[in-house]
């Protein structure tokens, strides 16, 4: 698909006024093209790459309130989000990878035998003895 063609597709998609960000990597692969005349139709282009959660999305797949997600992209748990006007996106691949690590990490409070459900006042003694 040319670049032409994925920039008429992203802006039919938006109302009058509204703004967009996109990943720079896609402006310099885009303004790459261009220079290099190339004129592509592949299935696999940046707008693929670009597909991917809301907020609201992912939280009705994560079982989360959007809070929790929108706090998650504060933390940078997500580094390839991004804002399309108002709206975050947030790319399949992080979430994979997101998804991935908090597997990991409850492997490891299991062989530690921290997955045991604790009392706050435990937690509080705990945290004072630290």
């Amino acid at each position: 698909m040319s670049v032409l063609a994925r920039l008429r597709l992203l802006c039919d998609g938006l109302p009058d006024g509204s703004s967009v960000s996109l990943p720079v990597e896609i402006l310099h692969e885009w303004r790459d093209e261009i220079e290099a005349g190339v004129d592509r139709d592949e299935p696999k282009n940046q707008l693929t790459r670009l597909a991917g959660y809301s907020v609201r999305e992912l939280a009705e797949y994560l079982g989360r309130s959007p809070s929790t997600i929108r706090d998650w992209l504060r933390r940078g748990e997500f580094p390839g989000a991004y804002k399309l006007g108002r709206e975050w996106r947030i790319p399949k691949a992080d979430v994979e990878a997101f998804l991935e690590r908090q597997k990991k990490g409850r492997k490891r409070e299991r062989r530690r035998g921290k997955s045991q459900p604790v009392t706050i006042g435990e937690w509080r003694k705990q945290k004072r003895s630290r």
